[in-house]
């Protein structure tokens, strides 16, 4: 009888390590690096929803900031509007847990399509000497292309976010777009591409 419960023991250990391999193979692939470094790639984390209109082609362009416990994650969507015609726009979504974010609350940054068009590539950044939090992209606001921003002290509420305005007089009909903010104790730099073949940076 001893033998036996052993067997169905052993039997019991070999169908777990089975199930197990099986399933860690499928949730995520080890990516192997020269440097000895392993990463890990999950399943999608943030897919396009049939159910939300403003992201149910695509997201993309993920802009994230952990702050007080919380990822916060805004984003480029793209979805079919009322005419049927596919629509950019800078979305936000939210949760404790990157595993969660496909199930949680998306929302559409709505005053980045009150008065600018295409709205995309969004960056999220606390500025330290106004104490607020900044979100800028690409979006056609009287010239096509042009860098925009929008303000908030409340990065948890989507509809906190101030009107939009441009970040730069753009001064030529080029185009511009991927804009990318940094600091030092000096100067602001915001770094862009022009007209897909060249990289300008402006401080």
């Amino acid at each position: 009888m001893e033998k036996l419960i052993k067997l169905f023991f052993i039997i019991f250990l070999i169908i777990l390590i089975i199930t197990l391999s099986f399933f860690i193979i499928t949730y995520f692939e080890i990516i192997k690096h020269h440097s000895g470094t392993n990463w890990f790639a999950f399943n999608p984390i943030l897919s396009s929803d049939p159910n939300y209109q403003s992201a149910s082609i695509s997201v993309k362009d993920p802009s994230i900031i952990f702050y007080n416990g919380t990822w916060h994650i805004f984003f480029t969507g793209i979805g079919y509007n009322e005419d049927r015609i596919a629509e950019r726009s800078i979305n936000y979504v939210s949760c404790a847990n990157l595993s969660d974010l496909n199930k949680s609350q998306k929302y559409q940054i709505k005053v980045f399509s009150k008065n600018t068009t295409r709205a995309a590539a969004p960056q999220i950044f606390f500025f330290n000497p106004q104490n607020k939090w900044y979100l800028i992209a690409q979006a056609d606001y009287g010239n096509k292309y042009a860098p925009v921003y929008s303000i908030t002290t409340n990065i948890s509420d989507p509809n906190s976010w101030s009107e939009v305005k441009p970040l730069v007089n753009k001064f030529e009909n080029d185009k511009w777009i991927d804009f990318w903010i940094i600091a030092d104790d000096n100067y602001v730099y915001l770094f862009y591409t022009r007209n897909h073949q060249e990289m300008w940076n402006m401080k």
